[in-house]
């Protein structure tokens, strides 16, 4: 959407649609009426860093959008593609999977039943504290805390709000950021687990920082686990319940 909307021309429009492809996937289409992509030019569209000329334009960009959204919806089993015409305007799509207990959305969401040795939602109780900056993932993980009977959502937006509140409310569980304005994720679990009142809280990694080097370093720092975005919801909801149950 950030590059229909970049590469238009004036007065034109975005059309954002979604619709059942077959079999079982959501499409989402976005179509702009820009210049379009030259079709000599269109092989390179998910090259890292290639811009397909525009590297002189008034325009700002990186070229790696598209090769990292191309990557994302790979790792969700997905696929993306795209038509575009000189003149006329590109249409770019992503298929995404609907799992067969997901077909009206993610507020349908279910765990598969656990074993009777493992804590599950029905038997999980606690106050959770969520540190993260970026407003999506925020909604998406009150929606799934909501999916968990008697937990509590507490989310900040910041490392040192969340040293506060940690330190007043003493949560059962934290998820951590690791790129966090000002203090990040290691520093401030440097804090919590220097704080005698703090020290004993599970503290997880949740973060984008998917690395080899990243997840290394996070390991390293003492998170109890180190789990990465995009978010498997079914693995949140079983590591959430499994750290809170009774």
């Amino acid at each position: 959407m950030s590059n229909a909307v970049k590469y238009n021309r004036d007065g034109g429009s975005v059309t954002v649609e979604a619709e059942i492809a077959e079999p079982k996937f959501l499409r989402v289409i976005v179509t702009d009426t820009g210049p379009g992509i030259p079709a000599q030019k269109q092989s390179g569209l998910f090259e890292p860093f290639n811009r397909l000329g525009r590297e002189a334009g008034d325009i700002e960009g990186t070229g790696i959008g598209l090769t990292i959204t191309s990557q994302i919806v790979e790792l969700l089993g997905g696929q993306i593609d795209f038509q575009s015409q000189e003149g006329v305007g590109s249409s770019f799509w992503i298929d995404i999977p609907i799992a067969e207990d997901l077909q009206t959305g993610l507020g349908e969401a279910q765990i598969s039943a656990p074993v009777e040795a493992e804590p599950g939602p029905e038997n999980s109780s606690g106050t959770v504290l969520y540190v993260e900056d970026n407003q999506a993932n925020l909604e998406l993980m009150k929606t799934i805390i909501e999916r968990i009977p008697d937990v509590e959502l507490i989310a900040v937006d910041s490392a040192e709000n969340a040293i506060g509140i940690a330190r007043d409310r003493i949560p059962d569980l934290i998820l951590m950021d690791i790129n966090l304005p000002g203090m990040n994720g290691i520093e401030a679990l440097q804090a919590l687990c220097a704080d005698h009142k703090t020290k004993t809280i599970p503290v997880l990694a949740l973060t984008a920082a998917a690395m080899p080097a990243e997840i290394e370093l996070g390991k390293n720092a003492g998170f109890e686990e180190y789990l990465t975005k995009p978010i498997d919801v079914p693995q949140m909801l079983a590591t959430i319940s499994a750290y809170l149950g009774a």
